[in-house]
């Protein structure tokens, strides 16, 4: 007989067992479910699939199927996509699942969720319910707007597919990290990854690719003159350069790349190309053409060197072409600087000028904060190869490649989308519309406050910096000069001084007259100028009236006392004033060109009449109060002329650089003249001995130069009115404003502010 205990054992043991048998079975369920994957399930005649990890994530980043760049779809699949994307409240991890996958051929597709739970009726319920289609199920599928489809579960698997299918044990596929989806084909059989951002769509995939040995190399050090503007953008490197170029280039001359270290640029702009490069110890670029050009021209010549800016530029002649290894250069390069150990190869003198401007003008690579922030978002640190190449706006396509090793790359692409133009840089503090066409912008004070004065021949309007109209004139004759500004009572309160052709006057910031103005001249004037004798602020008015010039005071009399007896013909051009070793020099000319030099007393400080005619001459006399040295200045074909006063000698300088005038004037700072030149491609400023104090290359050649603005240094403003483009540069012609601002060539610069008529309107910018 079996004891208690023994009984209590088998017990006991045939609950294990069972037990046991249980957990194999279910063991032995779940291995028989996984059989398949995502990887099990293909269409006939498959051109891709895709696995998408986390749908509900990606739908939330996508606007439309044209996002996604994949291939050409059939129709239904296509709008089955939109019409999630109309719905973006739908949620797959809740309804169906988590991830999705989908593989398509020309004509039919299937769609695949890793779920248990619907079936076809269920689907059609859904569907109804969530989104704007007729559904309708059966056993054997589901009808969806009239389209017939599959429906099949495969252990946990749902799919909807337009053709019977034979699921296939397969191989799981790797995971794909943090990839919005993966696409399959023949051309990426181990995956193309998706990653998409803001406006960006990401790509990352390795093939089988013969390639350098070399590790690839940090590039960064090599942007800083890369220029921001560009069609196309292409970067090759490695730590051994000289001996992989042969896997970058094709056909690589034995001397094209060997004066580079580490890595090159190789940039077009339209039909513009450039070389960019640091020169490596081992060959030196800039000898090697030098020799090459000598040996072409038979050593009876010397090299043409020249100048664009303040950079010096070497044609040149040479057995390399670069053709053979740059795609994309069409014509060979044949120009050479070098910036500070980077040697530069342009493919014309246009291609170097439009560097050389950029470089100037500060609008580079690593400057510009969109594309420095596309550059370090979407690039790896360290490649082989890398390019950017600009459509158009904001649109950027991006790709490198790095050889992990000799026999595979890893490749990264990005396209992004097309965003708004930044202008948060360029502060616009004042935009409001004006009533009248002003030639002319000015400014007033009223202690802290400042007022907007517009003019033109005969119209005058104030306003504040909001646009409310102060006050209009229009006036009974017109202005023969831009209105002068003066602080009549010195307070701080800012007075208008219009000098007509038949009176003068004075007007407040009321818009009314001063006591005793306006005053008739009785005669005409040709000019008239505000002069503030010792900054003691008791003004005198000195304007001409037919072949006089009077002095006026403040109530527009005649001032006692005035001994200046007359012109021998009406004023030619207008009346300067400035103070020489304390002494007041006040000088015109009439219309028979002879010279007038006088005191404030109207006394002339010349013995004897001098008649001066000299091309492009300065409008004031310079020199000390005596009359030995004092001397009108002129400018003609690279030489500078001095004529003096006394007897009627002249004298002339050849300039120390060679320029091509396009205009000249003489500008008058701290006592100092100054010829400003201006070239189709550049301004020049040079002193009155003919020396360079500063230059710069416009933004665009042929642009208008708007005008030199002097305060604690040099401020050039070009304009291009056709496109109401504004560029504001420094004295090292670098941009003040990071882009044009809107505005034209009638503009007012002061205390940091730019003032400017475009349209209808005055915009005020802050430059700092």
């Amino acid at each position: 007989m079996i004891s208690a205990s023994a009984r209590w054992t088998r017990f006991i043991l045939s609950i294990l067992l069972i037990l046991v048998f249980i957990l194999l079975a279910r063991v032995l369920y779940k291995k028989q479910q996984e059989k398949y994957n995502y990887n099990s399930f293909h269409v006939e005649n498959e051109l891709f699939s895709a696995l998408f990890p986390n749908a509900d994530r990606l739908v939330k980043k996508l606007s439309s199927t044209d996002a996604l760049m994949l291939p050409v779809m059939p129709a239904n699949l296509t709008n089955a996509i939109e019409q999630v994307l109309n719905h973006p409240n739908f949620s797959f991890s809740e309804n169906l699942s988590k991830d999705c996958y989908l593989s398509c051929s020309e004509t039919d597709f299937l769609i695949a969720f890793k779920t248990t739970s619907p079936d076809a009726y269920d689907l059609a319920e859904m569907l109804q319910t969530y989104f704007d289609v007729t559904a309708s199920a059966s056993e054997s599928g589901l009808s969806v707007d009239g389209k017939n489809y599959l429906v099949s579960q495969f252990n946990h698997y749902l799919v909807i597919s337009t053709q019977p299918l034979t699921p296939q044990i397969s191989t799981q596929r790797e995971n794909y990290g943090n990839a919005d989806f993966v696409l399959f084909s023949n051309e990426f059989p181990r995956g193309q990854r998706h990653i998409l951002s803001s406006n960006q769509h990401q790509l990352v995939w390795e093939d089988s690719v013969a390639g350098p040995y070399s590790p690839p190399i940090l590039h960064a050090g090599y942007l800083p003159f890369v220029p921001a503007s560009f069609s196309e953008l292409h970067f090759y490197g490695s730590h051994a350069f000289n001996e992989d170029s042969k896997y970058f280039f094709a056909e690589p001359d034995e001397q094209a790349f060997s004066w580079v270290d580490g890595g090159l640029f190789f940039i077009k702009k339209d039909s513009f190309s450039l070389l960019i490069a640091p020169q490596n110890t081992d060959a030196d670029l800039k000898l090697m053409l030098e020799e090459q050009t000598l040996a072409a021209r038979g050593d009876t010549s010397l090299i043409p060197f020249f100048t664009i800016g303040s950079h010096e530029v070497m044609p040149f002649e040479t057995t390399i072409d670069w053709r053979k290894s740059l795609p994309g250069l069409s014509e060979n390069f044949h120009l050479f600087t070098c910036i500070d150990n980077f040697n530069v190869l342009a493919n014309s003198i246009p291609a170097m000028r439009w560097y050389l401007g950029e470089l100037q003008l500060g609008n580079l690579f690593l400057k510009n904060n969109r594309l420095r922030t596309l550059y370090e978002q979407t690039l790896p640190q360290r490649a082989h190869q890398f390019s950017i190449i600009h459509h158009n706006g904001t649109n950027y396509s991006l790709s490198s490649k790095i050889w992990n090793n000799a026999q595979n790359c890893i490749f990264t692409a990005c396209e992004t989308g097309q965003t708004a133009q930044s202008t948060e840089t360029v502060k616009l503090i004042a935009d409001f519309e004006v009533e009248i066409i002003p030639t002319a912008v000015q400014t007033l004070r009223k202690n802290d406050s400042v007022f907007v004065l517009l003019s033109n021949l005969n119209q005058v309007v104030l306003y504040d910096t909001l646009g409310t109209k102060i006050w209009r004139l229009n006036l009974s004759s017109d202005l023969t000069g831009v209105p002068q500004i003066i602080d009549l009572e010195n307070d701080g309160t800012d007075e208008v001084v219009f000098f007509q052709k038949d009176q003068i006057d004075i007007i407040t910031q009321s818009g009314k007259s001063c006591s005793g103005l306006p005053k008739k001249y009785n005669g005409i004037s040709k000019g008239g100028i505000a002069v503030n004798y010792d900054n003691a602020f008791n003004y005198r008015f000195l304007v001409s009236v037919g072949n006089q010039v009077k002095s006026l005071d403040e109530t527009g009399t005649a001032v006692q006392g005035w001994l200046f007896t007359g012109m021998t013909a009406d004023l030619q051009g207008s009346v300067s004033y400035y103070v020489t070793q304390g002494k007041d020099m006040i000088s015109f000319k009439d219309m028979t060109n002879t010279q007038y030099v006088i005191n404030r007393r109207g006394e002339s400080r010349l013995s004897k009449p001098v008649k001066v005619t000299l091309p492009n001459e300065s409008g004031f006399v310079v020199g000390a109060f005596d009359e030995s040295s004092l001397r009108k200045l002129g400018y003609r074909n690279n030489y500078i002329f001095n004529y003096y006063l006394l007897d009627g000698h002249k004298d002339s300088v050849k300039v120390d650089r060679e320029v091509n005038a396009l205009s000249a004037k003489w500008v008058f700072n701290n006592n100092q003249p100054l010829l400003v030149i201006e070239e189709v491609e550049r301004v020049v400023v040079l002193d009155e001995f003919g020396y360079e104090k500063e230059s710069v290359l416009k933004p665009e050649p042929n642009q208008l130069f708007a005008g030199l603005v002097i305060t604690d240094g040099f401020e050039y403003v070009f304009a291009d009115n056709s496109q109401n483009a504004l560029y504001l540069l420094d004295g090292f012609g670098k941009m003040i404003f990071p882009v044009p601002v809107t505005g034209t060539s009638v503009f007012h610069l002061k205390d940091r502010l730019l003032y400017t008529f475009v349209g209808t309107k005055i915009k005020v910018y802050k430059t700092e």
